[in-house]
């Protein structure tokens, strides 16, 4: 031990400040990291505490800046605000061309009925959570509550109606879209199989599923059947990792999966499909078309007599 006091008397100025340096990096790493808990404190209370103003995606994590976030939910907020006071006429103007024509078939009286009506029935606070951002889209989910939600947490649930709620940019200028809707674009591809032509017209993408316009059109001298309205497989979506999307094909009548010669018809198919970032339709799959079809064919479809067209994007 004596070597060890000799060490120490020695040396007694060198560990003092190595000491002292050990417990001031210590000391500023205990520092940043309160200074950091603290950040993420305030900004969690501020989430909670301010439930208009979302900043960060609850599905991606993603952090959108505050002047895209106080421009979106200045835009959400004058929207609501309009609908309160029953000013229609501004409400309106504040949705895409494409939630108009899509949503509402480009009639105020539709969006008065089917979306004032529901969720505005009385004047409404409302939340609002950030989803995602695809491209400068915005997607948030909205609650609309009947009470004050700043001062009841939300609480009454009961009184609560919902809508996916999305931001996008039309002629340089935000518009919002609601009831789900993302986007809808034009795709005017057209395949041809034999005699039967078909053309996807375009596409609505939901945050809860796609809907195609395609028009399908017999040239043949024979009845052709383009799907099993009892399997939703049988026309679904492809993506670009080959997962396939089932249809609501259950939504449609059997006639309407019906072509008799010289026929042609357009269908609405919607698809099982949830708004994805990384998932890119590539085709639609028709699994069971009949370009033969006897007439006394009630309910079912002989597989050796169907064949496979996929229609590329």
């Amino acid at each position: 031990m004596k070597w060890l006091m000799r060490y120490l008397n020695n040396n007694r100025k060198q560990i003092m400040l190595t000491v002292a340096i050990i417990a001031f990096i210590i000391i500023i790493i205990q520092i940043i990291n309160g200074i950091l808990e603290q950040k993420e404190e305030e900004r969690k209370e501020y989430q909670e505490r301010d439930p208009y103003k979302p900043s960060q995606s609850i599905i991606t994590g993603d952090i959108v800046s505050e002047e895209t976030t106080e421009k979106n939910t200045e835009l959400i907020g004058k929207f609501v605000e309009y609908c309160n006071n029953k000013d229609y006429n501004n409400a309106f103007n504040l949705l895409s061309d494409n939630c108009k024509g899509e949503i509402f078939s480009n009639n105020i009286d539709s969006f008065i009925k089917n979306y004032v009506s529901i969720n505005f029935d009385n004047k409404k606070t409302y939340q609002l959570k950030l989803l995602m951002n695809i491209n400068s889209t915005y997607i948030y989910q909205i609650t609309y509550y009947s009470d004050d939600l700043l001062a009841t947490g939300g609480s009454n649930m009961s009184k609560s109606t919902g809508d996916y709620i999305s931001i996008i940019l039309q002629n340089n200028e935000e518009k919002i879209n609601v009831k789900g809707l993302v986007k809808k674009n034009d795709i005017n591809k057209t395949e041809n199989q034999g005699d039967l032509e078909i053309t996807i017209n375009d596409r609505a993408v939901y945050y809860n599923k796609e809907k195609y316009n395609i028009t399908f059109k017999n040239n043949s001298e024979n009845t052709i059947s383009i799907g099993n309205i009892n399997d939703s497989e049988s026309i679904c979506l492809v993506d670009s990792n080959g997962v396939e999307y089932p249809s609501f094909i259950y939504e449609l009548l059997e006639s309407d999966l019906i072509l008799t010669p010289g026929y042609s018809r357009t269908i609405s198919i919607t698809f099982n499909k949830i708004c994805n970032l990384e998932r890119n339709i590539e085709k639609v799959r028709l699994k069971e078309v009949n370009l033969n079809k006897s007439s006394n064919q009630v309910n079912q479809i002989e597989e050796n007599s169907t064949t496979q067209i996929d229609i590329e994007m």
